[in-house]
């Protein structure tokens, strides 16, 4: 039998999208004919209703919970065939530190506002303390793993706008990689841990700003989904799909 395969959607600023986008991709994987996938939620927000959604909702929401799904998820067989796509939330690194340990593939969700794509290099040069007895440096980097991908979410749909938000998202991946997480503020950690470089082979299609989707799904009319908000559903997981690990 196939092995699990597990998606987080992460980052630590709020309100990017990535509730939405976790439901897009639950709900595109099951257009796609997969009948065992599953949204976990880990953030402290309403539960919702599975009635008249393809996929299925795991409520993960308390620290006991989520490290039961974790053993669950990494040390047997109950998952097995499972697609199980991890919201994250927000602001919450050390969470978001585990996801990305457990996960076949990691989406770093941004906006095209400057406040977001400073946030999103930040979070890719993000750190965290590592155990005494590794070994090697003090730190190492959370995101920054090849299975990382960026999402860009709510993307303008106007051309005109979608290429000038392209541009600014180069512009700032063009700064990490010159060593920088922002403006003017060189990665501290540079020189131990080598640069951090995000070529536009690990940034998704975008997800273009849909009024309906947002709504559709956080308030439980998912029935009601037209045939673009469908469409954009299995776009979503079309593109995550190809960047899975082949399963046994």
């Amino acid at each position: 039998m196939s092995k699990v395969q597990i998606i987080s959607i992460v980052g630590t600023k709020g309100g990017t999208g990535k509730t939405t986008a976790s439901h897009m991709l639950a709900h595109g994987a099951a257009l796609d004919g997969l009948t065992n996938a599953m949204l976990v939620t880990t953030d402290d927000r309403e539960i919702l209703e599975v009635d008249r959604r393809r996929y299925q909702i795991y409520d993960c929401r308390g620290e006991a919970e989520l490290i039961d799904l974790v053993s669950a998820l990494t040390t047997t067989d109950d998952f097995a065939g499972w697609t199980v796509v991890l919201d994250g939330g927000g602001n919450r690194p050390a969470v978001d530190d585990l996801l990305v340990q457990i996960s076949d593939a990691v989406l770093l969700a941004t906006r095209d506002s400057a406040e977001d794509l400073r946030q999103l290099i930040a979070n890719l040069a993000a750190v965290v303390a590592e155990e005494p007895d590794a070994g090697g440096p003090a730190v190492r980097r959370i995101y920054d793993t090849p299975k990382t991908l960026v999402l860009p979410l709510q993307w303008p749909a106007a051309p005109n706008a979608r290429a000038d938000a392209d541009r600014r998202l180069d512009h700032y991946l063009g700064l990490l990689a010159d060593g920088f997480v922002g403006p003017g503020r060189p990665d501290p950690h540079r020189d131990l841990l080598g640069p951090v470089s995000v070529g536009r082979d690990r940034v998704l299609p975008p997800v273009l700003a849909r009024r309906n989707i947002p709504m559709a799904f956080l308030e439980e009319s998912i029935g009601a989904l037209t045939p673009e908000s469908n469409a954009a559903c299995r776009e979503l997981w079309a593109a995550v799909k190809a960047a899975l690990p082949a399963t046994a």
